[in-house]
């Protein structure tokens, strides 16, 4: 199923990072549903490993719930995310919360809490 239209997905050719801005309330199986998609529809470049996640104007609904969520989601999609690193920017203190937690949940990738776009993808493209 095609994400809502508050989900968009952009490309940065030059740089190799996909970027996912969502806006509004986001349920957990929203952040599922649109990768799926994504994924099924090629929208992610094989070997992308540098996501950016534009949460700016966003919030994540159920913080530890969801944490635990999209670790497992991660987890159990490992052929995808393997090796990722996942900037997600956003100034809500929940949705800050839910990447910490997310960033302890272990697999193989790291993600890490930004306030600007632009100290997310200098972090991505070290």
């Amino acid at each position: 199923m095609k994400p809502s239209r508050r989900i968009r997905f952009d490309y940065d050719h030059e740089n190799k990072i996909l970027t996912k801005k969502q806006i509004g309330v986001i349920a957990i199986d929203e952040i599922s549903e649109a990768w799926l998609w994504a994924f099924d529809n090629k929208i992610v470049p094989e070997g992308t490993c540098r996501f950016l996640l534009d949460y700016r104007d966003a919030e994540i609904k159920n913080a530890v719930k969801a944490s635990e969520s999209i670790i497992n989601f991660y987890n159990k999609n490992i052929n995808m995310f393997r090796g990722a690193k996942f900037a997600i920017v956003s100034n809500n203190p929940k949705n800050v919360a839910t990447t910490m937690l997310v960033g302890r949940g272990g697999g193989d990738f790291v993600s890490k809490p930004f306030t600007t776009i632009e100290k997310a993808i200098e972090w991505l493209i070290q």
